[in-house]
Formats: C-alpha cells, structure tokens, sequence
C-alpha cells in the first residue's frame, strides 16, 4: 500500500487524512477499499480538491479523488464528505486515465486506449471558460475537450489557476482559459475554445501561474508569457542551461544544476533567498531530484550524497502547509523531511504542491 502524506490547507478534506482541519504537520493520508500493490503515479490539487492516479498491480491506472465536489470537479457520482480518497468511475469504455491536472475548480484528464486517439475530458465549474467546451454548454458532468489540431496522443497536460496548456504529438501547443494578461499568447481574451498558441521552438516542459506561463525549450532556454506585474517574467530571457521549471501564482523558478533562480513575488518570503542574488542555494551534496510550485510554496525533493533522499520547502506557511508544525512564512528553504524526531519517517520518493497543500510519497 502507497504511503503518501500530506499538510497544509483542508476545510474541505482535501488532504485526505479523515478531517476537516488544516493539519501544520505530515499526516498519512486514508484510501478507502484500496487495493494491495498500487502504486502513486501523479497528484494535482484544485483549490479545495485533489486528484490522485494510480497504477494497480496489473499495471492499469485509476483515477482518485477527495475534497470538495460540489461543482463536480470529482465526477457525477461524488458524494460527501471527501476527507478521504475514493475512486472516481468516469464511464468511458475501454478508456483508462493517462494524465491528469485541475484548475481552481476544475479538473481534467487524458484517456487512453489501444489504437485510439487520446481524449481529453474536463468536469466542474467554467467560471472563465475552464472547461473548454464553448459557452453553449451545461457545466454539469464530464466533457469532451475537442482540440484544434490533428494529433494522436496528448504528451503534456497542466493546469493554472484557470487557464490550460496541453502538448499534442510533443508539437502543438495549445491553450485555453483565462487569458487577459497574454498567458495563452495573442489575442488578450477569455479562449472558452481550445487554440494553437504558436511558438518557435522545441518545448520540454510547461508550468503555468495564475496570470502567466513559463515554456521550457530543449535549448536550456525560458519563453514567459502573461503579468510581469510581479515580476514573474523578470530576467528568464537570459537565462541558459535551465533542466527544470515551475510556477507559483505570481512566481517562476528555473532549475540550473543544482540551483534555483527565481523570480517573483516575495511577499510570503516565496523567492526563498535574499534580494540581492537571483538563486536559492542549497548544500553541495544536494542533487536536485524534482520541483513542486504551490500557490505561493515551494517544494524540493533532493537526492543526497551518502545520505537518505530529503524534502526542503519554503514560502506561504498560513495552513502549516510546510508541515513544521507552525503557521509562520518560511523565507528560506528548509528541511521538511525526513523528519529528525520521527527516525523511521521513511523514504521520500515523490513530491507535489498544491493550494496551501504539501504532498509526500513516503516508502
């Protein structure tokens, strides 16, 4: 059975630890009838729901859910209360779930089938077009997300706080959502409507903020899009060399070697380091293994030179979402775990950030 905790925000039971209470510190998370032998595949977080997939012991993947389901973020049949994972049953023959990702409330997920395209569907509240189904549409139950382009398999799925991008045949791009600032390119406007966003350039990787979008390209190099009113976007131009990138709401965080630059918003202390050089520094012996951008928290899984792999974290703190046991921001990273006064905490072997929330795959 999958370990897997949790901190931070929870009115609603998104942490899925059997309450409704924030939680300052990492608590197992519950699964209910959960079958021997799966394994956690991928995590994302809604603004009071999360989502959870993953691979049974015939290596076929399900979809999870907790929290809050009101506008139907977690599928027609979702019942309360959501203090803990339940499976989510989507109905759709022969398909099973690939990928997933959630806006603020919303979710969506990629469906595969042996020689079938990919579908996309997309389930909860369209407050600014989120589902990408149009304006003529019921927002109740699941939709189909038809995309503007011919392509086979969907290889990129993410979500912002209410726009999207996906990756078609690791080529198209393609956006919709909220996008007033630019961050789903040119025109500034609402896309209801999933379209093209043309780039030039080979994309890696993809992280969305609230107001803006990072595009990692295979040449090392960073494209911004969308506010800069945060400086979110400031210097990613000259950047080079970069592996990784992830987004705040109102931050970016580029991974070069072992270290951070970041840029944005550090009222909550989310920069993690001084204002006088643009990389949060970590020791030596830390080999940067994966980030995770919450709202306005950040998450680091490091593997370590002789040592145990380890959790840092910094940033917004307001739910004890770093699971220090304290609600204080934390404005330089720190170790989250494993924990020193709980020897046997286990292995950390994944991590995901979410609205207020932190995430720890633990074997």
């Amino acid at each position: 059975m999958p370990c897997l905790v949790s901190a931070g925000s929870n009115a609603h039971g998104q942490l899925a630890n059997g309450t409704i209470d924030d939680s300052h510190a990492f608590a197992t998370c519950i699964f209910n009838d959960l079958p021997p032998d799966c394994q956690i595949v991928d995590l994302c977080c809604g603004a009071n729901h999360t989502l959870l997939l993953l691979e049974n012991r015939e290596g076929i993947h399900e979809l999870w859910g907790c929290g809050d389901g009101r506008a139907g973020q977690l599928g027609p049949d979702w019942v309360e209360p959501g203090i803990s994972f339940h499976p989510i049953m989507l109905n759709r023959d022969g398909y099973i779930p690939k990928m997933i990702s959630a806006s603020w409330e919303t979710s969506y997920i990629v469906l595969t089938r042996l020689g079938q395209r990919d579908v996309l569907i997309s389930m909860g509240a369209d407050d600014f077009g989120d589902l990408g189904v149009g304006t003529s549409h019921s927002a109740a139950g699941t939709h189909t997300v038809e995309l503007p382009c011919e392509g086979e398999i969907i290889t990129a799925l993410y979500a912002g706080q209410h726009h999207v991008v996906i990756q078609v045949d690791g080529t198209h791009l393609v956006g919709w959502g909220l996008s007033r600032h630019g961050q789903l390119g040119e025109p500034k406007s609402k896309v209801a409507i999933p379209r093209i966003i043309p780039i030039e350039g080979q994309i890696v990787s993809i992280a969305l903020g609230a107001q803006h979008t990072a595009l990692l390209l295979t040449s090392g190099h960073v494209i911004g899009l969308g506010s800069n009113r945060k400086e979110q976007l400031h210097g990613l131009e000259i950047i080079s060399n970069v592996r990784m990138v992830g987004c705040t709401w109102n931050g970016t965080y580029a991974v070069v070697d072992d270290r951070i630059c970041s840029t944005g918003s550090h009222s909550k202390g989310q920069l993690g380091r001084s204002l006088t050089g643009p990389y949060v520094e970590f020791p030596h012996n830390h080999h940067l293994k994966k980030l995770a951008c919450g709202t306005e928290h950040v998450l680091v899984l490091f593997d370590v030179v002789e040592g145990e792999p380890e959790v840092w974290g910094w940033g917004w703190n307001e739910h004890g979402n770093l699971g220090l046991g304290t609600t204080e921001d934390i404005p330089r990273p720190v170790k989250l775990w494993p924990r020193d006064s709980v020897p046997s905490s286990g292995k950390a072997v994944d991590i995901w950030a979410g609205s207020g929330t932190s995430w720890i795959y633990v074997r």
